[in-house]
């Protein structure tokens, strides 16, 4: 599975600017849990990449779970942190 943003598009009465999605980052990513289907396995996955650094930014797709061939078969859950740096003097707007 991977993640990715796309810039934070301002809209409002204010005269905003967009907030770039270079601003926005993967921060943490917790161990997957296993909520139906196939169990978790610590070789076949689902497991977070270790070739994923942290932090990374979201503008470009950042892999946050991977598995082997025939692992993986269910649902799970993974809790990830993410921080957006918002630019000083940003205008109020949706």
């Amino acid at each position: 599975m991977t993640l990715q943003f796309s810039t934070f598009a301002y809209t409002g009465p204010n005269g905003g600017s967009d907030i770039p999605v270079a601003n926005l980052a993967l921060t943490a990513a917790r161990p997957p849990v296993g909520t139906s289907g196939q169990a978790l396995d610590t070789v076949g996955g689902p497991t977070f990449p270790p070739t994923t650094l942290l932090p990374a930014t979201l503008d470009v797709p950042r892999k946050i779970l991977q598995t082997q061939p025939l692992f993986g078969i269910g649902t799970d859950e993974q809790d990830v942190d993410i921080a957006l740096t918002v630019p000083a003097l940003t205008r109020a707007g949706t």
